[in-house]
Order: C-alpha cells, then structure tokens, then sequence
C-alpha cells in the first residue's frame, strides 16, 4: 500500500513502514481501515507515478496530482531547482493526496469526525459543507493544511541534516498564516485573496469538481427564487462551460493539461471571465455568509476546524493538488 500510494519502490516502502512505527508527528493523522484507501481513477485503480517538469518562468501552480490517473506532475523554475524545493513539494503533494478534509460534502464525510457536525441554523442559502467544497475554498483550504504538513516534514529533515533550510523570505508570510494568531476573521480574508490568485484558473478547478457543481445546483433550486436570467447564467456557469471545456482541454497526458490550463488563452478567455464574473457576483458572498457563521456544535469556527490538518484513508477518493505558491504580503 506504500508504495503503491506514494509511488516508492517496495524497499524504501518498507524502511518507511519502520519509521512509521514512531508515534511522533501523528497528531495530524487519524487511523483507520487499509482497505478504505481508494483514489478515484479511469480504467480502476493506478499507481502514484511522478513527473517532473522543468520550466524557464514561474508559474502559479507547482504541482498537481490528476483524481483520475493519480499522477502527480511537479513544475518547477530550472533556477529554483534544488533538493529542498523537491522536498518542499513532495512532501506537500503526499498532505494533499491524505487530506481527510478536502471534500467537507462528500458522502464519505460522515467517517471524518466533526467534518460534517456543523450547527443547523442559521439556515442559509448554501450550507458550510457545500460551500467549504467550492474549488477555489477547498484548494485554498487545502493548501493551508498541507503547508502545515510540509513544514513539519521539513523542519524535521533540516533538524536532520538532510536538507537545507528554505529561505526565510519564502516562509515568512505562510508562517503568519498558519500561526495560532490567523483565526476566523484571517482565514476569511484569505480566503477572499485565494479566490483572487485562483481567478485565472476558475474554470479549470470548476471542471473537475463535478460533485460541488451538481450538489449546487441541487442546493439552490430548493433555497434560490432566482428569476430567469439568474438561473440561465447558473446553469452556463456551473454546468455548461466546465463540461465544454473539461471535454476539450483535459484529456491525454496530464503535463498536456496542466500546458493547456496555464496557457494565455484559457486564462483570458470570455468563458473563464462568464464562470469567473458569475461565481464571484452570485455565488461567493453566499458562501462566504455561509461560512462566516458556520461554527461546529462544539461552538467552534467551522473555519478553524478545517484549517487543521487530518490525514487518514477517508474522504480522499477524489483529492488532488494543486500546489499554489503563497506570495509576499499575503497576509496584509
């Protein structure tokens, strides 16, 4: 099971099932049933294999591990090349792929404690769990729970000697943001940043979120009394477009998608700018409502809960990258 979900060869899958036996560090993992690990593929279940793509430009998107081929495919700046940043994106891709909380309204939530124990009222137009699985909130939230994952496996592999330590510059505004002091009010207004670094690629996220598109629709036929132009631009936006434009960019090779999301054209085209225009004026200050006033029955924020970390073998059938850089002044 190692080394067909990490993609290692079968001795280092054994050296790492003995080091696993040390407790430290699993106070981010929740136990559960082998046979549960499952990752939704085409044609049944596949290997994890990796691919490395060294590019000349930065690009937003470091890397991303494809729900259907369980593929992950790395990018990176031949100048920023090294060990550590290797390290650094591994180990975050390796969170992502266990993330228990990627999928807050999936069926299998009900295994994950708390994920779906959210108050009932206020009663609201989306519910949190829902709008906790938009793509551009769950990869934000996802990339905040796997940074805290990267950051211990690397911290402990400098502490090592194995690596060196990444620059302070780079981890200074992250450290704000998963630091104790980053609560409710800080994780909304990330939240609010994310959804602006994410823009550009919109209508790719939408695409491949197929459960959060038909789930909203579901939702806001018995909670909206949209007149016919609204439900005329929700059905363009969250169905229409992302299945036109998942049939004719995703498909082939993985790094071929990856080329075609990141390219000019489809991050200034009029139909990322119609999904993007429609999720930003409609749907969005739904959810963020939502999710302002979400607490657990336990009284606390639905926010902080899913801005800790939990890995495990539940909920992850369909949880994938990408790997977003967090730029300076994130926080400000």
């Amino acid at each position: 099971l190692i080394a067909f979900h990490i993609g290692v060869s079968k001795s280092a899958s054994q050296m790492i099932a003995k080091t696993c036996q040390d407790p430290k560090g699993t106070h981010f993992v929740q136990s559960g049933q082998t046979q549960t690990i499952r990752k939704a593929t085409l044609g049944g279940a596949a290997p994890r294999k990796y691919s490395v793509l060294i590019t000349q430009d930065d690009v937003a998107i470091e890397s991303w591990t494809d729900p259907y081929t369980n593929q992950t495919s790395i990018l990176v700046n031949q100048i920023s090349l090294s060990t550590t940043r290797l390290v650094q994106i591994l180990a975050h891709e390796l969170a992502v792929y266990f993330d228990s909380k990627s999928n807050p309204d999936h069926p299998d939530a009900i295994k994950v404690a708390k994920l779906s124990d959210v108050q009932r009222h206020p009663p609201l137009p989306i519910r949190a769990p829902l709008a906790a699985t938009d793509p551009l909130v769950s990869h934000a939230l996802s990339f905040l729970r796997a940074s805290e994952v990267e950051s211990s496996i690397v911290n402990d592999l400098v502490a090592e000697g194995f690596i060196n330590a990444p620059s302070a510059t780079e981890t200074k505004a992250l450290n704000a943001i998963l630091g104790a002091e980053c609560r409710h009010d800080c994780l909304l207004r990330f939240l609010d940043y994310n959804r602006k670094l994410y823009q550009p690629y919109t209508l790719s996220l939408m695409a491949l979120s197929p459960q959060y598109r038909a789930a909203l629709l579901s939702e806001l036929k018995n909670t909206i009394n949209g007149d016919f132009v609204f439900w005329n631009r929700l059905q363009t936006a969250i169905e229409t477009l992302p299945v036109q434009y998942l049939n004719a960019h995703f498909k082939g090779e993985v790094l071929t998608n990856l080329q075609d999301a990141l390219s000019l054209n489809s991050i200034s085209s009029p139909e990322l700018r119609q999904v993007s225009a429609f999720l930003e004026e409609e749907i969005w200050p739904l959810e963020r409502q939502s999710l302002a006033s979400a607490k657990l029955n336990s009284g606390q924020s639905y926010l902080e809960y899913l801005k800790v970390p939990l890995l495990s073998s539940d909920n992850i059938s369909l949880s994938s990258g990408p790997r977003v850089r967090v730029r300076t002044g994130i926080t400000e």
